[in-house]
């Protein structure tokens, strides 16, 4: 027998609806989609492609840089989303509306918010094919819920019938609806949950499916800031883990790298002893996840298309910079490394033109700040073919010819990009 999951009830004799009746609720719509155009359309939430913080966010507050001032309705960024909620009120009642519409639809996703049970008050669906396939316009966009931008990325979501804004919406499931802390946003619906903010903490809510995790579905949400138990004084920091430990084994002249910590939790120093074993920590430049040792390089293959100058950007928040392939044979390295891929994506690298009106172009190597002229030329045949009335300043590792070195305009949502450290 199938059953609608609105006609679900809970049978758990610890739930209560009641704690989540109230005329003051807050209302926040959260869409969780791949919106986007020209290739870019990452995993988000709301248009955010979550960048996880550096440091341990409950820890070390001070130091997470929730950097999202940039974005809004009608672009996708990236950054540490985070969202904070009841700074005072531990009564307040929270209403979700999570989504899965407009442009970037297409899947179902499994939405997980650490650290509450919610109560389900409504799933809405769309409609559907005979295959299961959203037809045509046939997403909750369309019906119950206005998406405001042009674009329908439906980052910044309202209903269409005001009447049911601020918890009003007037067909709520009251009678024992089902307690969850995880629940499936069907493609092109959408659902209402709601919990009361008892519980400070730094909490990430996020897709259940590691690929959309991972590419950036999923957020933070930061609640009672103001009333979170605090990190006791002596609690060891880690500080960034972009800043790589590495443990020394005494009486032994190998290193076990240490693997990459957890960022939502709380991080830990731990120093060993066992006999004349000891081991400690120290601070080392390694390569490490999401980066890869290829030769004597470290190096990080993003597959998300982007800009060139977006990349430039992106790179440098990692610490790192678009890849400068100095040497031929690093360059045929890192081109083996992407044949074997077989993804058919072509890779902005850290090559720029600073004078258009030099035949060929005066190609530099862009790193930390400085340029360095580039000691090799192996660009493809035919290659560099921009000039002062065709801007093509930006170095591409062209798939369609075997990753061979391109230059390329640097506008262009359309390919990958490597990062090196």
């Amino acid at each position: 027998m199938c059953i609608h999951f609105n006609d679900v009830i809970s049978i758990d004799p610890n739930s209560n609806t009641d704690e989540v009746k109230s005329d003051e609720v807050v209302e926040m719509f959260f869409n969780f989609a791949f919106p986007g155009e020209n290739g870019n359309t990452p995993g988000s939430v709301n248009g955010h492609q979550f960048l996880p913080p550096i440091v341990a966010a409950y820890a070390q507050p001070g130091l997470v840089d929730y950097n999202c001032d940039a974005c809004n309705a009608y672009t996708i960024c990236e950054c540490t989303y985070a969202v904070t909620i009841d700074n005072d009120n531990k009564d307040r009642v929270y209403q979700f509306v999570i989504s899965s519409i407009g442009r970037g639809a297409n899947w179902s996703h499994p939405v997980h918010l650490h650290g509450h049970s919610f109560y389900v008050m409504k799933m809405v669906f769309a409609t559907y094919d005979s295959e299961g396939q959203l037809v045509p316009n046939g997403g909750q966009d369309t019906i119950d819920i206005s998406c405001t931008d042009s674009n329908n990325f439906c980052s910044d979501a309202k209903w269409k019938n005001a009447s049911w804004e601020n918890g009003r919406h007037p067909d709520l499931n009251w009678h024992n609806p089902p307690q969850k802390d995880t629940i499936i946003i069907p493609s092109g619906g959408y659902v209402i949950i709601r919990f009361k903010a008892d519980n400070p903490g730094v909490w990430f809510f996020h897709c259940h499916i590691d690929l959309h995790n991972t590419n950036g579905m999923g957020m933070i949400i930061n609640e009672s800031p103001n009333s979170q138990p605090k990190v006791p004084n002596n609690f060891p920091k880690c500080n960034s883990f972009e800043n790589d430990v590495h443990f020394t084994i005494l009486h032994s002249s190998f290193v076990i790298p240490l693997s990459m910590l957890n960022i939502f939790a709380l991080t830990f120093s731990v120093i060993v002893l066992y006999g004349d074993l000891m081991i400690s920590g120290s601070h080392a430049a390694k390569c490490r996840y999401p980066f890869k040792k290829i030769g004597d390089g470290c190096y990080f293959i993003n597959r998300e298309t982007t800009t060139a100058d977006r990349a430039f950007a992106l790179c440098l928040r990692r610490g790192a910079y678009l890849a400068n392939l100095e040497t031929l044979e690093e360059a045929m390295l890192i081109k083996y490394e992407l044949q074997q891929m077989h993804k058919g994506i072509s890779f902005f690298v850290g090559g720029r033109n600073i004078n258009r009106y030099v035949p060929g172009g005066d190609w530099r190597w862009i790193q930390n700040g400085k340029m360095t002229k580039m000691t090799y030329k192996a660009f493809a045949s035919g290659e560099p073919n921009g000039s002062h009335s065709s801007e093509q300043d930006c170095m591409l590792l062209y798939a369609a010819v075997g990753h061979g070195i391109y230059d390329n305009t640097c506008n262009h949502y359309l390919h990958g990009y490597i990062c090196e450290k």
